[in-house]
């Protein structure tokens, strides 16, 4: 196999040849239906969207976590003990 000096520009095209033998599709996002055009695998229109989805799925996980922070920490949103 010949040898092939790696340069930016050949990391370019091959990068441009793998994003041009991708799937395309357009999806309606699972969160807000707003229709995206992306990989197959696209879901979501935005990375808020992607937040949304993830603490709906994950609600009692994320609770856990923050109720742990606070204890750890003292909850500052907390009214002043009296």
């Amino acid at each position: 196999m010949a040898d092939i000096e790696i340069t930016p520009e050949v990391l370019r095209a091959v990068g441009q040849r793998a994003a041009a033998s991708r799937r395309r599709v357009t999806v309606a996002c699972v969160v807000c239906g707003k229709e995206v055009q992306g990989t197959v695998r696209a879901r979501f229109c935005s990375t808020s969207c992607r937040t949304v989805d993830y603490y709906r799925n994950n609600r009692e996980k994320v609770s856990g976590q923050r109720k742990a922070r606070r204890a750890r920490v003292g909850d500052a949103s907390a009214p002043p003990a009296e």
